[in-house]
């Protein structure tokens, strides 16, 4: 089974090593965005909790993988700081899991699968 990783980097035509990156800059809350680069030249460590996360999220081969990676985000303590929580200077887990269900996906039963391709009956 291919991981989160692997299946972004082809669906997404991108190299192994612009995969943090791309991802990072792609999740990081907006608000973020103008101030990150200073950020990053002032304190280098500061997202290292974000770059932790997306390299953990792109092993998962599943879903279930992919949330205990984020509840070990939520729960590390390099989060707990006003500019991080209150300011939401990080990347966004919820556009993180959206881009992760785009690639790994939920298994649909079969049964499940037709039912939606199906039109109903009048």
């Amino acid at each position: 089974m291919k991981s989160f990783r692997e299946l972004y980097c082809e669906a997404e035509h991108c190299r192994d090593d612009e995969y943090v990156p791309r991802l990072f800059w792609h999740c990081l809350y907006r608000q973020a965005v103008p101030v990150a680069g200073v950020i990053l030249f002032l304190n280098p460590d500061f997202f290292s909790a974000d770059r932790d996360l997306i390299t953990f999220a792109g092993r998962a081969t599943s879903l279930r993988q992919f949330n205990d990676e984020v509840r070990d985000f939520v729960k590390d303590h390099r989060n707990r700081s006003l500019a991080r929580g209150g300011l939401r200077l990080r990347v966004s887990v919820h556009r993180l899991r959206k881009i992760v269900l785009k690639h790994l996906g939920a298994p649909v039963a079969e049964g499940a699968r037709a039912a939606r391709v199906t039109p109903a009956a009048s």
